[in-house]
């Protein structure tokens, strides 16, 4: 029992003296986390109060940086639009002078054109006028041509008129004369002639005929060839 209670103190007093030392390790960590959490913060506090100035600066920086900008980017739109606004009244200006040297030139070329047209008509004016003159006059030169042949014509129709009325009355007076004679042959041929006594054996058969001589058609002939030669004359 007694080994038993010593060996109890024993170990209490170990015990004791373990918490002790880990009390003991405790409080020197807890100091030293407290000194680095101190240091860590003075550190960190030191560290903000720099970056805050950097910061500071920074944005001190971009602000001045900024207005530059702005004040650039200002001065530039005005440099621009004054540059554009230039720039728009020389263009407008030189619209301004190409249209109106285009009018110009229009009107230049209307008037040309106007003078040309009129020249144009003047001369086909007395183009036409000349044409319509020598035209009445060949009509009228042809029309006295057509009044002269047709003048001289009628006189060859009617001088080849009168000589062929000339001939044809010689032809018929020729015809009345040959038909005077074949009239007066005809008449010489109805005289009696002797019968011959050969003929006289023939009697009991009938009466003796007496030849007569078959007329001739030479006037016919005449007639049909002066028929010809006036058709010619004609």
């Amino acid at each position: 029992m007694e080994v038993l209670a010593q060996g109890i103190a024993t170990s209490a007093r170990e015990r004791k003296m373990a918490v002790g030392s880990s009390k003991a390790q405790t409080a020197s960590m807890l100091q030293a986390f407290g000194r680095e959490r101190a240091v860590m913060a003075e550190a960190l506090k030191s560290s903000f109060a720099a970056d805050h100035v950097g910061r500071s600066v920074n944005v001190c920086t971009m602000r001045a940086n900024t207005g530059t900008m702005c004040e650039g980017f200002r001065q530039n739109h005005v440099r621009v639009r004054r540059s554009l606004r230039r720039k728009l009244a020389q263009s407008t200006e030189a619209v301004a002078t190409f249209v109106a040297s285009l009018r110009a030139d229009f009107d230049k070329g209307r008037a040309d054109f106007a003078k040309t047209h009129r020249h144009m008509a003047k001369a086909q004016r007395a183009g036409l006028a000349k044409d319509r003159r020598d035209r009445s006059r060949e009509v009228a030169e042809l029309v006295n041509d057509f009044h002269v042949s047709r003048g001289e014509m009628a006189q060859e129709l009617a001088e080849s008129l009168a000589q062929s009325t000339q001939e044809i009355r010689s032809q018929v007076s020729g015809l009345n004369r040959f038909r005077a004679s074949l009239e007066k042959i005809r008449e010489d041929a109805w005289v009696p002639r002797q019968i011959p006594n050969s003929l006289l054996a023939a009697q009991a058969g009938g009466a003796v005929r007496v030849p007569i001589s078959a007329p001739s058609r030479e006037p016919e002939e005449r007639q049909k060839k002066t028929g010809k030669k006036k058709d010619d004359g004609r």
